[in-house]
């Protein structure tokens, strides 16, 4: 009975030493076939641009194709949905902001957990400006607040939609400069933009603002960000004027289901680090309102847990309600 049993051992220990290099390997050689990149925000927008460079960009490098799957609806959760429960084997990846993680979990009762998915790669973070319209009588953000507590009520300001990360600075805003404007919720940033330009919308802040600024067509008041944006070194950042609690911050990131090999996280952190790194991508990142950080996986863990901590925050003491 004993040289049985060392004879099962022997066999077992044979097996396992056997299996560990195809285990090993198949992580190695990942992708060996096509990627799904789910986007949970649909086609056309910055979000959706930024992506699709990126997994062309992952495509050349790794040799199999990144192929984007935008799933819109219910402000992200869809897709995040979708993405949270896949397998984890590396082969279904999300792309985007982690709003869904962090500002809808506030708002309502979603189908996934924070801890669902895995922070994978930092593909950048969101860099806003408060623009308001040419023929607002304000030249700065002193000015600005000045004018909305002259007129409570009248001031006119903008957001992609309820609960978005846009809305949620402007009630960060009323809360710290103790101002009373009206948020008008749009279907979405260029929308809101168009009636900025249209002269019937007063302020906004979005992160694809910036050509718009650049061309003179509206005026920024501040850059909601950690630093000046190089293209306008004199447009002080929000915490230079007095407010830094409307510089809301915003992870835009690749995120994995729970569970997905530590090798396989590791190897698409590198490469996304590598790809943001190159000028022509800084570039296209700073052109549209992105800056990137060359973050570890648990670095991205710790700000996505503590952007959900500060939204819930400004969530909570605005009583903003789900309307979706």
């Amino acid at each position: 009975m004993i040289k049985w049993i060392k004879n099962f051992q022997r066999i077992s220990i044979t097996i396992a030493a056997l299996l560990i290099p195809v285990l090993v390997s198949a992580q190695d050689i990942w992708p060996s076939r096509s990627v799904r990149v789910v986007v949970s925000f649909g086609v056309g927008g910055a979000t959706d641009n930024l992506v699709r460079a990126f997994a062309k960009e992952l495509s050349d490098a790794l040799g199999q194709s990144f192929v984007v799957d935008n799933r819109g609806g219910a402000a992200g959760s869809l897709g995040t949905d979708i993405a949270a429960k896949a397998k984890a084997d590396g082969y279904t990846l999300l792309f985007g902001p982690a709003n869904p993680l962090t500002i809808v979990p506030h708002l309502r009762k979603t189908p996934y957990a924070i801890d669902d998915l895995i922070p994978v790669a930092r593909l950048g973070t969101y860099i806003a400006g408060l623009v308001v319209r040419n023929s607002l009588p304000v030249q700065n953000m002193q000015e600005f607040i000045a004018l909305a507590k002259s007129k409570p009520g009248q001031i006119t300001f903008g957001s992609s939609g309820n609960g978005s990360m846009a809305h949620i600075r402007i009630e960060a805003l009323k809360q710290a400069a103790s101002v009373d404007v009206l948020h008008v919720p749009y279907s979405g940033g260029p929308a809101e933009m168009q009636d900025i330009l249209g002269e019937r919308l007063d302020a906004m802040t979005e992160n694809i603002i910036f050509p718009q600024v650049k061309s003179g067509r509206m005026r920024m008041l501040a850059i909601l960000g950690d630093q000046r944006h190089p293209d306008f070194p004199n447009i002080p950042t929000a915490k230079e004027v007095g407010y830094p609690e409307i510089n809301t911050p915003g992870t835009f990131a690749v995120f994995a289901p729970k569970g997905t090999p530590q090798a396989i996280i590791l190897k698409i952190n590198s490469q996304v680090i590598r790809i943001a790194q190159t000028q022509s991508m800084r570039d296209r990142m700073m052109g549209i309102g992105f800056s990137m950080g060359n973050d570890t996986p648990q670095e991205i863990k710790t700000a996505v847990n503590e952007e959900y901590e500060i939204y819930g925050k400004i969530i909570r003491a605005a009583n903003i309600k789900d309307e979706n």
